[in-house]
């Protein structure tokens, strides 16, 4: 199991890609951000491995990293950026109602929602 510390850090890590990425297109760079719904993905997994208390202050974490992903998919949408990687974020936009992202308290501990 990943320590706090350690979630924190690779929530970090992907700002940093997806602020890097947005700054690439705003400057007319190519990107890449193959792998990041699995990275994602990982590091939701090792939150949700966390004690309670500190998953829950993973909160405003998750809440930022989601607007940071919805801000990159605009970005690349008007920037009319196309293939794989577009796709990837688009339809994940599309797919949900609200494209809220809570961790819930629940009788048996925390959990990841994305509605």
């Amino acid at each position: 199991m990943k320590s706090k510390q350690q979630v924190i850090t690779e929530l970090k890590d992907l700002a940093d890609r997806v602020a890097n990425a947005r700054r690439a297109i705003a400057m007319g760079d190519d990107i890449s951000i193959d792998g990041i719904e699995r990275e994602i993905e990982t590091v939701c997994g090792h939150i949700l491995q966390l004690p309670h208390e500190d998953a829950l202050d993973m909160r405003d974490a998750l809440h930022s990293l989601q607007s940071d992903l919805e801000q990159l998919s605009a970005d690349m949408d008007l920037a009319g950026l196309t293939g794989p990687e577009a796709d990837v974020l688009v339809e994940e936009e599309d797919d949900e109602d609200d494209s809220a992202m809570e961790l819930d308290e629940g009788p048996s501990g925390p959990s990841t929602t994305i509605h």
